[in-house]
Order: structure tokens, then sequence, then C-alpha cells
């Protein structure tokens, strides 16, 4: 009778063993899903809702090399859609054109304006498309159309468009009703995945290294799954833009703004190197010691 007895009781500690395993790594899996969350809501009440921020990444992407030859390749496109022979000879250089003339200041002044609009149609029930304003720089994008081109080429300023349609603000997604409930999430996911993480060790009243090793390993992974959100949903969002020039200027966008969110996911690999080295730290010391 004695030998099953011990076996039963051998299996009820290997099943517990196995069940606190189980429990630890689900309660570190929610700490670094809280972290995740904080994350998030720390970027969007730093990035989309703080004007600043919000206007310096967006102009920095509007102004970018690809967006500006993007955006000028839209505008020889829309002047010259129903003069195909022209659009050949001059696609090209006007192009360029086109593209320096959105990098002065006049054109800069223009895309800050954007961004601002940008960001009350995020954080607004605002419904206006956002668009790029050439009234003040058509009668030079003409000009220069027809210098790059021959002269059965040459392009009346009414061709050229008025305004050029960036994004279809029905495609963005909407902030604003989350912008309150994200300013609450920030701090209250911060703190509960921290708690989370250390209470084995406010249990102990000492640091576990054995429990602090899978820990830092379990929010590295949160922090290689946090980068993969960026790819993730990289292509749902761009299929949105049937438009080749205008996906070019919505991808950069978007690229700007998820590099914002990986830099700013940056505190989560810390927390995981700093627990990480401190258990290296503490094996390298032990070993040292035992060979003295």
């Amino acid at each position: 009778m004695a030998a099953p007895k011990k076996k039963v009781e051998e299996e009820k500690r290997k099943k517990f063993h196995i069940n606190s395993k189980l429990k630890f790594v689900l309660l570190s899996s929610l700490a670094v899903f809280f972290l995740l969350i904080a994350n998030s809501a720390i970027w969007v009440n730093k990035t989309i809702f703080n004007t600043q921020n919000f206007s310096q990444t967006t102009t920095d992407s509007l102004l970018s090399e690809s967006s500006r030859n993007a955006l000028a390749n839209e505008v020889v496109d829309q002047a010259l859609a129903n003069r195909p022979l022209a659009k050949n000879v001059v696609q090209e250089p006007a192009t360029k054109f086109i593209s320096g003339l959105l990098a002065t200041s006049q054109a800069q002044a223009g895309v800050q304006k954007v961004a601002a609009k940008l960001q009350i149609v995020l954080t607004s029930k605002n419904n206006e498309n956002i668009e790029i304003d050439l009234s003040g720089i058509k009668q030079t994008v003409a000009k220069l159309i027809d210098l790059a081109g021959k002269e059965d080429s040459a392009t009346k300023v009414e061709q050229v468009p008025d305004k050029v349609t960036l994004l279809d603000v029905s495609k963005l997604p909407k902030f604003y009703k989350l912008g309150t409930l994200f300013m609450w999430l920030a701090p209250i996911t911060f703190i509960s995945g921290l708690l989370i993480l250390a209470w084995p060790h406010i249990k102990a009243r000492k640091i576990r290294f054995e429990v602090l090793l899978p820990q830092g390993l379990i929010v590295l992974a949160g922090y290689l799954l946090g980068l993969l959100m960026g790819p993730l949903f990289r292509p749902p969002v761009l299929s949105q833009f049937s438009n080749t020039n205008l996906r070019t200027v919505a991808e950069n966008l978007y690229n700007s703004f998820v590099a914002s969110f990986n830099s700013q996911l940056n505190y989560m690999l810390g927390i995981s190197l700093i627990m990480i080295g401190a258990c290296i730290a503490v094996k390298v010391y032990n070993f040292i010691k035992s060979k003295k």
C-alpha cells in the first residue's frame, strides 16, 4: 500500500509543479500583453494627439524625396491625363522639376497645413479628404512642364490640378473616441504589467533569479512581437490605395509612424535586457566565486 500511495503523492507534486510553471508563463504573458497595450496607448497620446510630434512626423514624411517624387508624378499624371504623347515626353523632367518645387518653403508651408488637417481628421469627426493645395504654384508647374517638353506639349494652367487628394478619410482609422480611454490605459496597464512581473520577487522578499531569467525572455519575446505589428498591419492599410503614386505617399507615412512606435517600444527591450543581464551577471559572479 505504501508504494502506490507514494507514487500518487509524487504524481500530485509533479502535476502541481507543471501547473505552477503554466501559471507563471500565463501571468508573465499577461504582463507583457499589458506592456504592449501601455506602449500603444502612450504612443497614441504622444504621437497622434500631440500636435507638435504629429506635425513633425507627417511633414518629414511628406517632404521626403520619394514622397515628393510620387506627388510630382501625380500632378503630371493629372495635368496630362488626356495627352499621352506629351506625357511620354515630359513625364520624367517635369516630375523632377515639380519635386524640387515641393521642397521650397512655399510648398513646405502647405505641407504643414496638410499635417495639421490630417491630425484633426484622425482625432475628431471631421470627414474632409486630405489634399495638397497647388493653386499657388500651378502657373509655375505649367511652365515647367512646357519647358521640359516640345512645342506641341504646351500645357494650359487650367489643366494643372488645384489640389491633389492624398488620402480618402473614409479609409483612415479614427482615434477621437479612444483618446480618453488611451489616456487612462497608459498608466494602468504599464503599472499592472510591472507589478505582475515584480510579484514573485515581492512575495519572496528577494530577487528570484531563477524566475527573473524566464521573465526577461518572455518580455523580450513580447518586444519582438511588438515589432511585428507594423509589418502585420501594412498590407491591409496599403491595400486601400489603388493609385501607385498615392500608395507610395501612404506607405511613407505609415512607415514613419511605425518607426516612432518601434522606437518607443525599446523600453520593453531595455527591461528585458536588464532582467537577462542581471541573471547572467549573478551566474558569472557565482561561477567566479566558486573557483576561488
